[in-house]
């Protein structure tokens, strides 16, 4: 997630011209990329390695007007399967030993 820069400037007379009035699309494409990043990770990547394993699939959601500040991105929905190798913390009621 990322504030929108609502600058109004003329983009496309910049260096880096930019289609549009702000960047949510820039903002959009580099948050697609860090889902779609550590999904790759928990699929095959260092977390797959790791014993961590997504259990169905997940979904991605883009938002851009769920909060006031004009921020926008995407949400993921994902489930985590991991290993607990350390039972003898764990009470048998599931509260953790001191």
């Amino acid at each position: 997630m990322d504030i929108v820069d609502d600058e109004k400037d003329d983009k496309l007379s910049k260096d880096n011209p930019h289609l549009g009035l702000d960047n949510t699309h820039d903002i959009h494409n580099s948050l697609l990329n860090v889902i779609n990043g550590i999904q790759s990770s928990l699929r095959r990547g260092g977390m797959y390695d790791a014993n961590y394993e997504i259990d169905g699939n997940p979904t991605a959601q883009l938002f851009e007007d769920r909060f006031e500040n004009k921020v926008t991105g995407w949400s993921m929905t994902v489930n985590i399967n991991m290993p607990n190798n350390d039972m003898a913390l764990i009470n048998a009621d599931g509260s953790q030993c001191p």
